[in-house]
This record gives C-alpha cells, sequence and structure tokens, in this order.
C-alpha cells in the first residue's frame, strides 16, 4: 500500500464524514443517536463542544497530514516487505 493511495482514502474518508454531522440532539437524522449513561454524561458533552474546533484547527491538521505522509502506508511488524 503506497502513500498516495492512504492519503487519499484517508482524505475521501473525511470528505464522506462531513455528510454525517449530528443534529444538537444528537442524532444523525431522524432516527440516529446514541444511548450515554448519566455518569458519562458530562465527558461525551465536553467531548462534543472541542471536537470540531480542534479537528478543524490548522495546527491539528497540520499535525494530522504529517503523521499520513510519514507513517501511514510505511512496512510494520504486521506486514511483509516488498522484496
Amino acid at each position: 500500500m503506497n502513500y498516495e493511495r492512504c492519503h487519499s482514502s484517508a482524505i475521501t474518508n473525511h470528505n464522506m464524514m462531513k455528510n454525517f454531522y449530528v443534529d444538537n440532539n444528537g442524532f444523525f437524522g431522524r432516527y440516529g443517536g446514541a444511548y450515554v449513561a448519566e455518569i458519562l454524561y458530562k465527558c461525551v458533552h465536553d467531548l462534543q463542544e472541542a471536537y470540531l474546533p480542534i479537528f478543524e484547527s490548522q495546527e491539528f491538521q497540520d499535525e494530522f497530514h504529517q503523521l499520513l505522509k510519514d507513517y501511514v502506508g510505511r512496512p510494520t511488524l504486521c506486514t511483509k516487505p516488498n522484496v
């Protein structure tokens, strides 16, 4: 697997994710949603509030693309090297 293929796949997946925004009540469309235990509700709410600003920040995007460039598609102990 090469970097260009992984990188374009990651960008495509990111663009596809933009189509799945959750409304203010936590629903994906008319029926989608999630059960959150009461004890976790504040943590999940804080995560929801922080997610998009962090994800859309230039600092995060720079680090994300650097990681894609340097690590995605590289051989690991689980992959067979091309010889």
